[in-house]
């Protein structure tokens, strides 16, 4: 009985440890992965509403490339993007270091 605690014992231990050190490895987004993020979240939100304030996008947003997108800031670790597809039609995305998209608005408020 005691050998099968051990056992347990190390084996907990190099599971946990392997989790933190696996977590340790991930990098923070760089602007140019912020901007192909952008891009297709904007495709996707053409398809179907992803639950952000700007709601399910009209097709017209499909026409959307890279050009159109621009880093705007980067606040506390989080990017601050700005999409267009023309001079009244622009979003702006929010963008957690790890690359998930937070939120969505037509107006930068973040």
């Amino acid at each position: 009985m005691k050998h099968v605690i051990q056992v347990a014992f190390i084996v907990m231990t190099l599971v946990v440890s392997g989790l933190s050190h696996a977590h340790g490895g991930h990098k923070s987004i760089t602007g140019q992965e912020a901007v192909m993020i952008t891009n297709k979240t904007i495709k996707q939100m053409t398809f179907k509403n992803l639950g952000f304030e700007a709601g399910k996008l009209p097709s017209e947003w499909k026409s959307v490339t890279n050009d159109n997108i621009d880093v705007l800031n980067i606040i506390e670790g989080y990017y601050i993007v700005q999409a267009s597809i023309n001079d009244t039609n622009t979003l702006y995305f929010q963008i957690a270091p790890n690359g998930e998209v937070v939120n969505v608005k037509p107006q930068n408020d973040f």
